[in-house]
């Protein structure tokens, strides 16, 4: 049996903005027992950080988040590497950022994933609750800024 890992954009309605049908895209992951014909998930790995939203955008599909990304696994390291982009709400942080995960953890990725953010790999940071582990993300500073961005409703 050989397994299969893949990971996907998520979208949720971004219930935090009243009246709109826009969305935070997350990043989550999967596992395949089946070649792909079925796929257990295994959680959220990436997602922006609370309160980096922006109600107010011109941004037609999102209000913030993280999402349409790529996977690439390292050719000299254990790791897969995500390259992925950013929807915050201040203009300076939004491009394309980059996490890793380590190949080792890929069976249980919640927490595990660390994100570049000014020259060094950071952590999730974890928040135990009654109801499980809740992780929080840093922003990644982006590898590749964007050009332009949508001015925001007055």
């Amino acid at each position: 049996m050989r397994l299969r890992y893949g990971y996907y954009h998520n979208e949720n309605v971004a219930t935090m903005c009243r009246g709109t049908d826009k969305v935070m895209p997350r990043i989550g992951a999967a596992r395949s027992y089946d070649r792909g014909a079925t796929w257990e998930p295994l959680g959220v790995v990436v997602e922006a950080p609370p309160r980096s939203y922006n109600c107010a955008t011109n941004n037609q599909y999102f209000v913030g988040g993280v999402g349409d990304f790529s996977v690439q696994v390292g050719v000299y390291t254990q790791d897969i590497y995500f390259f992925y982009s950013l929807y915050l709400r201040d203009t300076a942080s939004q491009g394309v950022g980059v996490a890793r995960l380590a190949w080792a953890d890929r069976d249980d990725p919640r927490g595990k994933i660390m994100i570049w953010r000014e020259g060094a790999w950071v952590p999730a940071t974890v928040f135990r609750t009654p109801g499980g582990e809740r992780y929080t993300y840093p922003a990644a500073v982006p590898i590749r800024r964007a050009s332009t961005s949508p001015t925001p409703r007055r």
